[in-house]
């Protein structure tokens, strides 16, 4: 009896210690996590930080390592050089035992890809009964706001600008409240109902290619969620395959947050809601993105800055002249079908179909509208411009910095990403080339 006994005690103990093992470990695995985010908004304070002072003409501290300021029980160090037309600037946070660097590059110009409601670089097409006007929702929904009329269609602002580098086809019986700029004209105009100017403006823009962001390299698994089911990421990177979303399911991210994805499917009445309460989730999709039936993605709060798809995918390219572009590599909206969000797509052809709604902005190779689709701009996008790692406008203009000043242009932060520790910025001398913004990406 009494080995019996002895036995029982010695199993036992064996359990606990393991079980505190675990526990242990799990314990040390949340606070690193906790440091490691907290370490980020430290890191990305330094960042604003810095780019205020830059704005403000504070340009003594340049060339060097700035002395550690202490910022919510952490502390952060900027270091920052001039390269040709732009500020390279390495802001590296500490929190704990964790550390977490950023690099940012202030240009002058635009702070934003999104400034119209649909741009497309070769081409747009209106052939339906198509809506495009603005709300700000910060203000409100869109619905509170879509209180005017003309001609029987409601609407809410008149921002809704449409711009190409080619022809925009407004031949269905579309309501555009906005400018129409397209450098190779505009067709069906007697047919569509514009709300703004038609004449070209002469400005033609160019789309940066996307920096993918590392973990992209890693093979992603599937994600499916059918019927009620409910789940939460937290913030922080994801990597995976294609993500099905069905049935009645609802997908929660919390932000900031980076998700990497092959393709993105979306159906029935399916959500995909973002908490965008201390920052916003960038997705990369880098085959294919669809959204249909009554599905939604969008944050709980519906305002388009919170949620950015960048759609890396060619479609175009032996598919010029269709509406969907490569259907392999299809990327749109259709049936009900809504997004609260910005989505830019360089290279590829999108679709919005149905009776689908996007609240928020489209940026893309081919911009094709059809059916009963509607694009409401979300001008929040011009204020708060949640800005993508490694892309911005392009075409900033030449000279040196005090240059660009004195011309009176806007500074702002043309793009942001994580990099590796003790990265620093390049010289003053060196040019951006390929793969700029400068700096050694995270490899982890």
């Amino acid at each position: 009896m009494l080995l019996i006994t002895l036995n029982v005690i010695l199993v036992l103990s064996a359990m606990a210690a393991a079980f505190l093992t675990v526990a242990f470990s799990e314990h040390k695995e949340h606070v690193s996590a906790k440091e490691t985010m907290n370490a980020f908004y430290v890191a990305e304070a330094g960042l604003n930080d810095a780019v205020f002072r830059v704005r403000n003409g504070d340009t003594a501290w340049l060339g060097s390592p700035t002395s550690p300021t202490p910022f919510n029980e952490g502390r952060f160090t900027v270091h920052a050089e001039q390269v040709a037309d732009s500020i390279v600037i390495i802001a590296t946070g500490t929190y704990g035992n964790q550390t977490y660097a950023i690099e940012g590059v202030v240009v002058a110009g635009s702070s934003t890809l999104f400034d119209a409601g649909g741009i497309g670089d070769v081409g747009i097409d209106l052939v339906g009964n198509n809506v495009v006007d603005s709300y700000d929702s910060e203000s409100g929904s869109y619905l509170t706001q879509a209180t005017r009329e003309t001609g029987g269609q409601s609407y809410a602002d008149s921002n809704g600008d449409l711009k190409s580098n080619g022809e925009i086809d407004l031949s269905g019986s579309a309501f555009v409240f906005g400018d129409v700029d397209a450098a190779s004209g505009v067709s069906g105009v007697g047919v569509a109902f514009i709300d703004g100017v038609t004449a070209p403006t002469g400005d033609g823009f160019s789309l940066d290619q996307l920096e993918l962001p590392v973990i992209a390299a890693t093979p992603g698994l599937p994600y499916s969620m059918q019927n009620a089911e409910t789940a939460l990421l937290t913030s922080g990177e994801h990597r995976f395959s294609t993500v099905d979303l069905g049935g009645s399911s609802v997908l929660t991210i919390v932000g900031p947050a980076t998700v990497v994805l092959d393709d993105l499917i979306m159906h029935d009445t399916a959500r995909l809601e973002v908490d965008a309460t201390v920052g916003p989730v960038m997705f990369y999709v880098t085959n294919g993105l669809d959204i249909s039936g009554n599905a939604m993605l969008h944050s709980t709060r519906k305002q388009a800055p919170d949620v950015l798809v960048y759609a890396d995918t060619d479609n175009y390219t032996g598919y010029e002249n269709t509406d969907k572009g490569d259907s392999t590599k299809f990327v749109g909206l259709s049936g009900n079908g809504v997004f609260n969000g910005a989505l830019y797509a360089p290279n590829g052809v999108v679709h919005l179909g149905g009776d689908s709604h996007v609240y928020g902005a489209v940026v893309a190779k081919k911009l094709w509208v059809d059916g009963d689709a509607a694009l409401h701009f979300d001008e929040l996008l011009l204020r708060k411009p949640w800005l993508p790692t490694g892309t911005s406008t392009s075409g900033t203009t030449s000279g040196t910095w005090s240059e660009l000043e004195s011309r009176g242009g806007t500074l702002n932060l043309k793009s942001w990403r994580r990099v590796a520790i003790g990265t620093e910025p390049p010289e003053p001398d060196d040019e951006p080339g390929e793969g700029y913004p400068p700096g050694k990406p995270l490899k982890d």
